[in-house]
């Protein structure tokens, strides 16, 4: 799936859109929230920064609702724990309504250089900067 242009390339099966933004990979989600594609769905995110040569991801996932049950929220920091590890830094776009901050919490626990935010400018600032 690699795409070297400005193009967006859309992963149909998985709802996303992936934009090589230079300095950083961008990952449209849209559709239902789905724990069930939720592993796949990072599995595919880290196979494309591999394959774009990207360390920094910004994942716009705020197009998507909430999930139904609050071990959804674990169960998502502990997989992006699991595989979106250093040296990746992400910075996930997700609404201030429905944001409680258990999967950041879970994911950065555990070394993840990863963090949620609600305006993309803040969310660009930081995914690109030096701070953790």
């Amino acid at each position: 799936m690699t795409n070297h242009s400005q193009t967006p390339l859309t992963n149909l099966a998985s709802g996303m859109i992936f934009e090589d933004k230079n300095s950083y990979l961008r990952v449209s989600c849209r559709g239902q929230w789905n724990s069930d594609l939720v592993l796949e769905n990072l599995l595919e995110i880290k196979k494309e920064a591999g394959q774009t040569n990207h360390t920094r991801i910004l994942l716009d996932c705020l197009e998507i609702g909430p999930p139904r049950f609050e071990r959804d929220r674990i169960a998502v920091g502990q997989d992006i724990a699991y595989i979106l590890k250093s040296p990746l830094k992400v910075a996930a776009l997700y609404p201030a309504k429905f944001t409680n901050r258990v999967a950041e919490k879970i994911a950065i626990n555990r070394g993840v250089i990863y963090r949620v935010f609600a305006e993309e400018s803040e969310a660009l600032a930081w995914l690109l900067s030096d701070s953790v």
